[in-house]
């Protein structure tokens, strides 16, 4: 496995959301082992709301009209699209390699879906 998974329930993602929201309660920010209740990853390209500064969600519900309702969204942003970048050498026993999403892992683990492909 390359890479670390970007979940609530990873240690090191844990931590790196405590050390960036210092102030807020780990059993809030991680309400139901999710990410203020909404979101197993702490990692994504989308999910925007929870993004959003406090700022931009203000000013989007002023021009919208339309509050953006989030529990727990105390100071944000929670949310990074910051990928986990590693780097290494292909040699001839490598046989294939795995680029997925979120929606991949939550229905295969990694010993499947290694063995799908062989």
């Amino acid at each position: 496995v390359l890479t670390e998974e970007h979940r609530t329930y990873n240690p090191v993602e844990r931590e790196r959301l405590i050390r960036e929201h210092p102030h807020e309660d780990e059993d809030i920010m991680f309400f139901d082992e999710r990410l203020c209740g909404i979101l197993q990853p702490t990692r994504a390209f989308g999910d925007v709301i929870l993004k959003w500064s406090g700022r931009e969600k203000m000013l989007l519900e002023y021009v919208f009209g339309d509050t953006c309702y989030i529990p727990n969204y105390i100071s944000p942003p929670y949310l990074i699209s910051k990928p986990d970048v590693r780097s290494f050498t292909i040699s001839p026993d490598d046989e294939f390699l795995i680029i997925a999403t979120d929606g991949l892992w939550d229905g295969l683990s990694d010993e499947m879906s290694v063995k799908l492909l062989d």
